[in-house]
């Protein structure tokens, strides 16, 4: 097999895109890492979104009654923790996230919520106990999609934090495209927000946004994180754009 490098892979791309790479706002570890083994916990717990990330794919809604009957059915079936939607989104998503929170209590349930007050609101109004909060983790989303620099980050989504927390929410910290992001950057922004939600930390993890990682870089990423994270659990979260669900 040809070994593709990362000055040529940047090549191929188009030209608005080759900045974030060349800048280092972006990072591409099938091509920066590798693994060779792979070695697993004997204790997994899996947490389903299938009433979040499941509408994600064109032409898929669920009415809130069928998502009351998708989060009593993956409950029934031992998953322990169930994203069951994003209130934020419409008034629609809203109720039907109150309504699953009354009907179906048998799982750990919990809602996303970008960090800003609005999200933060209309989880309050849904019922909602546990927060999935969130941020951008690449230095490319956070300089194009929020329009900050990597500091400005972690000051704003540590005030939406404070926010959350003096309303008594336990956090679970999400963040978007962290499979491109700087490792140093992501160590630091989890150690900062840990330590900040104290009691109401409930963990966090990696999450590959635009299917970026394949087995390997997804291993080798996990083991230089996680080494420089000691003490503190991380989950993966995986998207089937480059079928990962099938590696």
């Amino acid at each position: 097999m040809v070994k593709v490098t990362m000055e040529k892979w940047i090549k191929t791309l188009p030209p608005e895109y080759q900045e974030a790479y060349l800048n280092n706002w972006a990072h591409n570890y099938a091509l920066e890492g590798t693994a060779d083994q792979y070695e697993f916990s004997s204790s997994i717990t899996f947490a389903d979104t299938t009433c979040r990330d499941g509408e994600q794919q064109p032409g898929i809604v669920f009415t809130p009654e069928q998502k009351v009957d998708i989060v009593r059915t993956i409950a029934d079936a031992g998953i322990p923790l169930i994203e069951i939607g994003y209130p934020g989104v419409s008034v629609e998503e809203e109720r039907a996230c109150k309504m699953i929170k009354e009907n179906a209590p048998k799982a750990l349930c919990f809602v996303m919520a970008r960090a800003n007050q609005h999200d933060i609101d209309a989880a309050l109004r849904s019922d909602a106990k546990i927060l999935d909060l969130f941020t951008s983790c690449s230095e490319f989303h956070i300089r194009k999609k929020l329009g900050m620099t990597p500091e400005e980050n972690i000051d704003s989504y540590l005030k939406m934090l404070d926010y959350a927390c003096d309303h008594d929410m336990g956090i679970v910290f999400g963040m978007e495209d962290i499979s491109r992001s700087h490792i140093d950057y992501y160590v630091k922004i989890i150690k900062t927000v840990h330590d900040r939600a104290g009691k109401h930390w409930m963990g966090t993890g990696i999450s590959d946004t635009v299917g970026i990682f394949n087995p390997k870089s997804a291993v080798w990423f996990y083991r230089q994180v996680s080494s420089r994270l000691p003490g503190i659990s991380l989950g993966m979260h995986f998207h089937n754009d480059i079928l990962m669900r099938l590696a």
